[in-house]
């Protein structure tokens, strides 16, 4: 084991929690752009559709897909 592997203030399960989160924002965001662009569907469908599939709230979402 290196000796980075071994650092005590290092975190990484938050790390990787962090990441995680990274992830699915930008998922979250490329649903937004495809649906929103290649469908005929409302914001407000798109927004539920998705909060469903992730299982976040509806606000949740729209932080991910307005936050610039």
């Amino acid at each position: 084991m290196t000796n980075f592997m071994k650092a005590k203030n290092i975190n990484f399960n938050r790390l990787n929690d962090l990441m995680d989160t990274a992830i699915r924002d930008a998922e979250i965001k490329t649903m937004w752009i495809v649906l929103s662009d290649y469908t005929d569907m409302k914001k407000r469908d798109i927004i539920q559709l998705i909060a469903e599939d992730y299982k976040i709230s509806d606000k949740s979402v729209e932080a991910v897909v307005y936050d610039d």
